[in-house]
Order: C-alpha cells, then structure tokens, then sequence
C-alpha cells in the first residue's frame, strides 16, 4: 500500500472534492521554490574556503562575518539542507557549524570577522560593539529561524551560548540594568532573542536581560522621546543621539522586539506587563499617526505613496500581537489595510527586498488570510525569481540567503507544512484545503519511496509560546498536528486512524511513477488524547424473574461537532447498533436481553471517527423477591469475578425497604480456603458474619427482622475487628 497524507485545519465536515488541476497548481509552486532554494545552496557552497570551509559574505570579498556570512547565508542553507538534502544536512552543512566555532569566536562564544585568505582576524584590537553586533545578527536572523523550524539543536545551543556571552559582556549602563547597546537594532535583536530563548530553555536568566531592555525603552526611552524609540539613545544622558526611527530592518527591530518582551511579559511578568501596557500602546498608535500614508500602509515617506520600506510586515507583527493580547480592533484594523495597500506595490528594489516583502506578508496571512494578497504574492515571486543564475546564484552576496528562507516558506504554505524526504527534485506535492480537510496529491516521473512528515505547533514544541503571535523569522504553520490528538486518513477507499504523533514522527509513503497519489486526512479528536468524547448510561441491574427484559440506555455527546458512533452488547439485542449524535445531544437506545443471560453484560459505544470508546455494565439477575440491589466498584479480580475487598473501606447505601420487615441479605462471598470476617447493618439489625472454607465465590444469606416503621435505612458492610478480612462480588435484599 502507498500512503501519502494531509491534514485537515478544522475538526468537522466532509472532505471537498479538489480539482487535480488545482492541487497540481499548488504543488507546480512548491516544487518551484524548493528547487530554487536547492540550487541556491549548491551554487554557494562551491564558493567555500578550502581550507576552513567557510562562506565569504560576498563573492566579491574574502571576509566572513557572523552578521552577514553566518546570519543571512549560512544559516539559510541549514534550512534548505533540512528540506531538501539530509546528507549536506548531517555532513557539509554540519561541518560549517564547527568550523565556525573552531576558527572565528574570539570573546568567549562571541565570533569576529574572519579573512579567509589569511585565515586570521580582519581586525587586530577586540572591537566589543562589532562583536556584539555580529553575534546579535547571528542569533536574531540566523540560529532563531533554524531553531523556530527544527527544534532543539546544536544550532540553538549555539545561539543559547552566544545571548548569555552578550547579556554577560553588555556594557551600556543603564537604572534598570544593563543593556547590549544604546541602539535601537541591537537592543531590539536581543529583546527577540532573549524573550525566545526563555520560551525554548525556560531559563529566567533570559527573561530578566529581555526584561531589562523592556523596561529601559518603555519607562526610560519612550515617555522621553514623545512615545517613539529612536536609532540611538544616550543613557547616561536620557537624550536621543539620532532622535530618527527607521522603519527599514535596521530601525523596526526595536518595535517588534517590545511586542515580544511586552507578551513574554504577559505571560510570565504580569506585574511588568501591566507597567509596560500603555508606553507600549503609545508607542504604536504614534507610529501609525507619523508614518502612514495616503494608501494606509506605514511609509518613510507618509505625505506621499513611495517610500513604504520592503521590511513592512515586520512592523506590523507588533500590531496583530498587541491585537491578540489586548482585543484592539484598530490594531488588526491597521493590518488588514496594509494587507490590502501593499498589493499596489509590485517593485521592491532587489531580490532580498522582494523576500523580506514576501515574507512579511506571509507570516501575517497565516494570521488573516487575504486572496487578493495571496494572488499579488505569486505575482511577486515570479519577479523574484528572475534574478536566479543559471548556477544558482541569485545576486552575489549574503542577501541570497533571505530569498531561499522566503521560497521555502512558501514552499510550506503550497505543501500545507508537509515535508516528503529524502527529497528529489522530480517529486512534487500541493495542498489544498477548507474550513473540514485538506487534500494532498503528489506525483513522481520515476518510483519513490521514503517518509512523510507533518507539522507541528512549533511555536509551542519548539519555543515554548502559549500565545502564537506574528514574529520575524518565524516558519508560519499552516496545518500542525497536535500528537495528542486522532486523525483518519482516508485512501483508495480504505481508512484508519492514526494518533498525531505518528504523523509528526514521519509516515512510510511511496509513489508509483507518473501515477498521482491523492489522499484526504481529517482530525477526529477535537479534545485532548485519553478523554472521552461520549458516555454511556443505563441501569445498575435488571431482574429477569420479573420478567423484566429490557433496559434502557443513554448515549451522550460529551463534544461540541457531530459525533457517529458504533454500539455493540455483550448479549442481547440493540434497537440500533449506529447512533447520531448532535452536538451535545443525547441518544435514547433500547436493550433487550434473553432470558438465559449471565451475571453481568456489557455495550460498548465507539465513535466512529476514532474517539476513546465509552461502556456501561448492569447485573444481570434472576431472583424473586428482590427489594435492592446495591451496587460498588469492583476494583480486582479473583476467580473471574470482579470484587471490593472490605480492606479497602466498607460498602455502604440507602435502600427503601417499602413494607418489608424480614428480609435476606444475599452476599456473593468470597474465600480462598480460609474463613472471612465482616460486620453488616441494616438499620437497627446487626450481624457478625463469618464464612467460607472454599476457593472462589458462593452465595451467602444472612436474615435479618427489622423494626416496625422504618423504610428508607442505612446498609453498611466492614470489616470486623478481627480475623482475615472478607471480599465481596454481589449484595442484593430480598424479601423472606
């Protein structure tokens, strides 16, 4: 059996046909952005030093640099080797890491420029803002995405060395600590860095070098700079240096960086959170009234219609963010014009430009999904496309880096954040999807086989994010698949169910040459794995001698979707064997049992998309006379009997006698081969009971004449004061 799968982003509803032509669309785009990004990564590692294994920054110049050669290039061939070449990914591209490490840190983990063809340091003195700087650079564009998308790696260890080195060497001074810089792109790097990194380790030491920052921009820097950070600041002084805010990558990081700090803070330091709230909306809404232009997109040029930097959707995270934490609608207001202004924009510079456009877009249409962008989004690929060279090479310097990043994200979006591996450059998949499933198809010219992965909420499994708020160089999920939950994969007319983690773990698949493989996949769990998603209720008991044969059943929906279920009896006959229940709703169903059925019988209801399944028991009994049966767990077993031991506490309950005065109590006892002590009591009537001197359980009856008057008494059984302690199967009242 061949097995590719999808999906679904919502929980209920049928599958919708897809036109294969749509899904091959989809998947034509993805192919085309991974083998771009292949080709990148080849082109580029042909350009390594032969000795060190390093890549220059530039083609043009032999330096290599953390803040362009590890941050921007480097780090992006990680990520395309994790797509698209396990082996570079595990050998070559692994090999540069230790390089790296070996041959460029020059503080502590803290790496310096590095000459290749010299193979010694560009500068002869230790430059501490240079040095901070490029390790800023690294952590924030670099080792975060590769962290954000693979999880816990050598990579992150990397980073997580480097941000203590940096808050460890930090050298501005300042009343609420100390700080990397008194620039806002540094400070605003490290306010990323340092509020992830605490998500992803847990360690506090993070959090308070974030924190630090935070409280030095939103109690220091904006209320004395008109409720806007600025390019540089002066601490020492409290006055701006460069009073400027740029809104290109290099100024705009200081903004996101407080949106993180400020949710971190949210989380974790709500004292902090509520101090910070309104300098942190100043803050924004001042910058929407200076810079917005006439389109209603922010611009370095608000009078007119240029002027809007390739770096918008950057700031415009710090918008949707306060939106999720606050419920301002103007904040998502603000982002759903810019996603529409910035479709009249369609020339952006270069091809790093276009992919920091594009990716800006990306990861705030995962959030509000906009067709109009999306459309006006492959409209800019193509442009950015164009600059490829045949050899892989996009422009010749360490901005090529940024267009792999955007195509593979891309990529991800046209594959709904599936990953077939190994892969090859033949083997395309798309998908597409509604509010119920996602569809998948995927085709290969020559036989292939390997393994499917899914998605996961990376933002909490990676990061350790509670809230999934927009952010720079993340890897926006489009389908995750919770591990805990159930998912039904449905194929060539054939079905099963599946947990999540087995889909996040990477499913065994195949593809016949030129044979499209089409699968739908839909979650049927919408509640955590181990709960039940319906209940079964019915009577304790029913008593045969009466002539009694049938019981009745309820069958609830414990779920807010729709909910099919299959029942099935131990004995007997159901009015019906499939049941629908509505959300929330309830079922009656009638059970009939013959007259010959054993002590005890069982139905069990299974949802039929795969939920935990949920049963009820009654006592089957034949007995004439019977006042009560009284009913309590039975925890253990003993001889194919389920009993409570009085060990355990004693069995006790409320039974109405009606008229009855004498009375039997019935004990299913249980010996093995030894007698058994306990003390009963039915209202004022009391007995010490001893019995057995067998294996296994009889039947023990015990009279009892009680008091006029009473009807509704108290029936305890315990165990007595003395001797082995007895364990019971059945209690029932009888009339005598």
């Amino acid at each position: 059996m061949f097995w590719i799968i999808a999906v679904a982003a919502i929980l209920q509803g049928p599958a919708v046909s897809w036109a294969e032509t749509d899904l091959m669309a989809r998947a034509d785009a993805a192919h085309r952005a991974l083998e771009a990004s292949h080709r990148y990564m080849e082109g580029w590692l042909e350009y390594r030093d032969s000795e060190t294994g390093l890549i220059p920054q530039r083609l043009d110049s032999p330096l290599w640099t953390p803040e362009n050669s590890a941050a921007d290039h480097y780090a992006f061939m990680v990520i395309t080797a994790y797509f698209t070449d396990e082996e570079w990914l595990a050998g070559t591209v692994r090999e540069i890491l230790d390089a790296e490490m070996r041959l460029t840190t020059r503080l502590g983990s803290l790496p310096d420029t590095l000459d290749l063809t010299t193979r010694t340091y560009s500068r002869d003195e230790v430059d501490l803002e240079r040095l901070l700087f490029g390790a800023s650079e690294y952590c924030k564009d670099g080792l975060l995405p590769i962290t954000e998308l693979m999880g816990r790696t050598p990579w992150t260890d990397r980073m997580a060395t480097m941000a203590r080195d940096i808050a460890a060497n930090s050298p501005v001074e300042t009343q609420w600590g100390r700080l990397p810089a008194g620039g806002a792109e540094v400070n605003g790097e490290m306010l990323q860095v340092f509020s992830r990194l605490h998500g992803v380790t847990g360690d506090p030491t993070y959090l308070d070098a974030a924190v630090a920052i935070g409280d030095a921009y939103f109690l220091g820097v904006l209320p004395a700079n008109g409720g806007i950070p600025c390019h540089l600041w002066d601490f020492d002084t409290m006055t701006a240096v460069n009073p400027a805010l740029s809104l290109i990558d290099h100024g705009s990081e200081i903004i996101g960086g407080l949106s993180e700090v400020y949710a971190a803070a949210v989380a974790h330091r709500p004292d902090k959170a509520a101090q910070w709230r309104s300098p942190f909306l100043r803050m924004l809404d001042t910058v929407l009234e200076r810079s917005l232009n006439q389109r209603g997109i922010l611009s370095m040029a608000p009078e007119g219609e240029g002027g809007v930097p390739d770096t918008w959707g950057y700031v415009y995270n710090a918008y949707y963010t306060a939106y999720l934490l606050t419920g301002e609608e103007r904040y998502r207001a603000a982002v759903l014009d810019a996603l529409e202004a910035a479709t009249h924009y369609r020339e952006w510079g270069g091809a790093d430009a276009f992919a920091d456009c594009e990716e800006g877009a990306l990861v705030l249409l995962n959030r509000e999904p906009r067709a109009e962008t999306f459309a006006w989004l492959a409209d800019l690929l193509e442009s950015h496309y164009a600059y490829q060279r045949e050899d892989g090479i996009i422009e010749g310097w360490y901005g090529d880096g940024n267009s792999a990043r955007t195509w593979l994200m891309w990529a991800m979006y046209n594959t709904g954040g599936t990953r077939l591996f190994p892969w090859r450059s033949d083997v395309r998949w798309g998908a597409l999807w509604d509010e119920s499933s996602l569809t998948l198809l995927a085709t290969a010219e020559k036989p292939w086989s390997g393994r499917l992965f899914f998605d996961r909420p990376r933002h909490r499994d990676h990061m350790g994010l509670s809230l999934n708020y927009p952010r720079l160089n993340e890897w926006p999920e489009w389908w995750p698949v919770d591990s805990g939950a159930l998912y039904r994969v449905e194929m060539d007319g054939e079905s099963r169910v599946l947990p999540g983690y087995r889909l996040i773990e990477g499913l065994p698949v195949g593809l016949r040459a030129g044979e499209p493989l089409r699968v739908t996949v839909r979650r049927t769990s919408d509640y955590p794995h181990g709960v039940p998603a319906i209940a079964l209720e019915g009577p304790a008991y029913i008593n045969l001698h009466d002539g009694q044969r049938a019981a009745r059943l309820t069958c609830r929906n414990l779920t807010e979707g729709p909910i099919t279920a299959n029942l099935t009896a131990t004995a007997g006959t159901l009015a019906a064997d499939e049941v629908s229940l509505p959300p929330s709703g309830e079922v009656s169903i009638e059970w009939t049992l013959p007259g010959d059925a054993e002590r005890r019988q069982t139905v069990v209801g299974s949802p039929t998309d795969g939920g935990m399944s949920a049963r009820t028991s009654l006592r089957v009994i034949d007995q004439p006379g019977l006042v009560a049966f009284i009913d309590f767990p039975r925890p253990e077993q003993y001889a194919e009997e389920g009993y409570w031991w009085l060990g355990r506490g004693p069995i006790s309950a409320e039974v109405d006698l009606g008229n009855e005065r004498e009375v039997a109590v019935l004990l299913r006892w249980g010996a093995k081969n030894d007698q058994r002590h306990a003390r009963l009591t039915l209202g004022d009537a009391s007995a010490d009971l001893a019995h057995g001197g067998y294996d296994g359980f009889e039947w023990l009856e015990v009279p009892l004449v009680l008091p006029e008057g009473r009807r509704r008494v108290t029936l305890t059984i315990e165990r007595a004061p003395d001797g082995p302690v007895a364990f019971l199967a059945d209690l029932l009242i009888v009339a005598r």
